[in-house]
C-alpha cells in the first residue's frame, strides 16, 4: 500500500466517533509519503499502524494539537522506518503499544522537540 500526499483537515461539527487521521491495519510494505495532518482530539494518536510489517513513514508534517503523532503497536509489526519526518508540533513523535516492540522502529534524519528513544 503506497499513500502519498494525503492532508487529513478536522471540519465542524464535529463527531465524537472520530479518532485518528490514519488507522492502518494488517499492512505488508507500507509507504506514507507527505502525509499532513493531527488526530480528531489530542487524546488519539495522528496515525496508528497495527500489526504492519515493513513500513516507511516520510516527509510528514505533524499538525498543532498533537499529542502523539504515531502509535505502533501489535505483535506483529515489524521495521517500521522513519525518516525524514516533522515531528517538532507532536509532544510525543511516536509510541510502541499493545505487544509491538520499541525495537521494531527505527527514525533516522526526523526533526523534533525532543530526541526520539
Amino acid at each position: 500500500l503506497k499513500l502519498r500526499d494525503i492532508e487529513v483537515h478536522w471540519e465542524k461539527p464535529s463527531s465524537e466517533k472520530w479518532q485518528s487521521a490514519l488507522y492502518l491495519e494488517d499492512i505488508q510494505g507500507l509507504e506514507l509519503d507527505g502525509f499532513s495532518g493531527r488526530p480528531a482530539t489530542a487524546q488519539f494518536p495522528a496515525v496508528v499502524l497495527n500489526q504492519v510489517e515493513d513500513a516507511t513513514i516520510r516527509n510528514t508534517k505533524v499538525e498543532p494539537g498533537t499529542t502523539v503523532f504515531l502509535d505502533v503497536k501489535g505483535e506483529k509489526t515489524r521495521g517500521i522506518g522513519l525518516i525524514g519526518n516533522d515531528f517538532r508540533k507532536a509532544k510525543t513523535p511516536y509510541q510502541t503499544t499493545s505487544g509491538a516492540k520499541n525495537t521494531e522502529v527505527a527514525a533516522v534524519n526526523n526533526l523534533s522537540r525532543q530526541p526520539v528513544q
